[in-house]
């Protein structure tokens, strides 16, 4: 999502659009780059949740107790 983006702010920038079609890639261009970190700082916490251990439980003050 966020190559997208790139690629459509350097396709913007280099072609000479008339004023709404480029203002409407402008527009995608930067949903498209929301929409990329947003997905992005998901996987990153999605990776951390699955990679970090266990807590630890409680202490048990009487262990043989069922």
């Amino acid at each position: 999502m966020i190559g997208i983006a790139v690629l459509l702010v350097v396709t913007s920038t280099n072609i000479h659009l008339p004023r709404k079609l480029d203002l409407a890639l402008r527009i995608l261009a930067i949903t498209s780059l929301l929409v990329g970190v947003v997905l992005a700082k998901w996987a990153s916490a999605g990776r951390a949740f699955l990679t970090e251990p266990e807590p630890e439980g409680p202490p048990e003050i009487f262990r043989d107790r069922p």
